[in-house]
């Protein structure tokens, strides 16, 4: 095809700002290209969108040659890539493909690109139907949401918001990785998701599964939470550092929804997993 093959990629994400706009470098289009013509993209047409706040998918649009052969195949040259929308599958892995040509891409700074990323692998991961049916499969580990004695004693200073995440007091104010033999290296929470892994966190369900989440302070500090269960009310808790376990938010209010409640400087959402616990059985340093 060419050095001509030009895609120009918009993620459709803001709604007061301008969307990110860049363009796929040379190999980058034609491996799209190539996943267009074997038929694993999930296109729809470009006025097709779900009008949610958030991520909205891409907006692709070909020139050069790939335009020149869209048009020769009756297909539009300008369309969407969201795999919500489309009535064939719900394959994520073009949208995959196009987040990393945006973490690659010169024409989003390092900054923004790592914070769109973020927001855009939740909605991949957390809102596609698959995962959410995967995740109603677990069954969940559930404490009290009222009753944190056992962490507001003399536990209190030692075990932090990652302790009370992980059901565990190792007194050791734990910290992401350091037990799988290295800690997180950047404040990002794909970097903190990885850091959780080595320490034994794994994604799919197994005994004793937790549903937590994970904030950040963008480039100051992390923070968990985790659903717990009284009778059939659910309701997220957790601990800030060395202070109290809870089930308020910033503003005193009940957490039902840890991506809406009151987080202060903790802004940027990391997304909520199901996680199996473990690290339940060793302990967490």
């Amino acid at each position: 095809m060419g050095d001509e093959v030009v895609y120009q990629v918009e993620l459709d994400i803001f709604s007061g700002r301008p969307n990110p706009v860049w363009s796929l470098n040379a190999a980058e289009a034609a491996e799209f290209a190539q996943r267009l013509g074997d038929g694993t993209v999930p296109v729809v047409p470009v006025n097709v969108d779900s009008g949610q706040l958030g991520y909205r998918g891409y907006i692709m649009t070909a020139t050069g040659h790939d335009a020149d052969e869209l048009r020769r195949q009756g297909k539009a040259t300008t369309f969407r890539v969201h795999a919500h929308m489309a009535q064939a599958g719900y394959d994520l892995a073009a949208e995959e493909f196009l987040l990393g040509a945006l973490e690659r891409s010169d024409g989003v700074s390092e900054a923004e690109a790592g914070v769109l990323s973020e927001a855009v692998r939740w909605d991949l991961e957390e809102s596609h139907p698959e995962v959410a049916s995967a995740a109603a499969a677990c069954s969940l580990l559930y404490t009290s949401w009222n009753d944190f004695s056992f962490w507001n004693g003399s536990r209190r200073p030692n075990n932090n918001c990652y302790n009370y995440a992980a059901n565990y007091a190792s007194n050791t104010f734990a910290q992401p990785g350091r037990q799988g033999g290295g800690t997180f290296t950047q404040m990002t929470a794909a970097n903190i998701k990885a850091a959780m892994h080595r320490d034994g966190w794994r994604l799919d369900c197994i005994g004793g599964n937790l549903r937590v989440a994970l904030v950040i302070w963008p480039g100051v500090d992390y923070h968990f939470y985790r659903q717990n269960l009284n009778g059939s009310t659910v309701r997220w808790c957790h601990k800030p550092g060395q202070t109290a376990a809870r089930n308020t938010d910033n503003s005193g209010r009940y957490i039902t929804n840890p991506q809406t409640c009151d987080r202060g400087n903790y802004t940027t959402w990391g997304g909520a997993h199901v996680f199996s616990n473990g690290v339940r059985s060793r302990t967490v340093r």
